[in-house]
């Protein structure tokens, strides 16, 4: 008989501690969503600061490079990509290299932009490495729609000029500086909706 009671008290006991270890656990995955969550929230805000446990993971350095491009630090963002590269299963890394492309883009179309067709020396390398990184993306992942879309509208953006058109064109280019909205649409292949 005492054995039993012995027994039920020690299965008890250790019901309790487990639901007690469960509830923990689940208190720590609420806290860490909640954190994440406010990062995904304020994106301007550095992830040390508001999750310093993310910011070791690789997960957590993805997003941090995500928020430097958020912020327009794309060159730091970059290199975070680049370091992650190694480290990351192919589900991330492929989403990785397309927030890679889509900085390579926003880049490119943002030169393209401001100074039209003049920044195109500028803008056409950044502009190959958007479109090979959205290919790196594809290959790891060929399900991911949005690199397919961003890969083809930054074929769009780059098209074929010759270096003998661009040499005879300099008399003009004085031109194209003073009107940049005419500049804009002197690049061929751009669809009519661009910026």
């Amino acid at each position: 008989m005492a054995r039993m009671i012995l027994w039920r008290e020690t299965l008890a006991w250790s019901l309790l501690a487990a639901g007690l270890g469960l509830t923990a656990w689940q208190g720590w995955q609420w806290l860490q969503a909640s954190q994440l969550n406010q990062v995904l929230s304020h994106p301007k805000e550095p992830l040390e600061k508001q999750a310093p446990w993310l910011s070791q993971t690789p997960e957590g350095q993805m997003l941090q490079a995500w928020q430097l491009t958020r912020r327009g630090d794309s060159t730091h963002a970059l290199e975070i990509y680049g370091r992650l590269e190694q480290r990351l299963p192919p589900a991330l890394l492929a989403r990785a290299k397309y927030n890679m492309g889509n900085a390579y883009l926003s880049t490119a179309l943002g030169a393209l932009g401001e100074e039209g067709a003049l920044a195109y020396n500028q803008a056409a390398p950044l502009l190959a490495m958007a479109k090979d990184a959205y290919r790196d993306a594809l290959r790891h992942d060929p399900t991911l729609w949005d690199a397919r879309h961003n890969m083809e509208l930054a074929q769009r953006a780059s098209p074929d000029l010759t270096p003998g058109i661009r040499n005879e064109q300099s008399q003009e280019e004085t031109e194209l500086k003073t009107t940049t909205e005419r500049a804009w649409p002197t690049i061929p292949g751009f669809p009519k909706g661009m910026p």
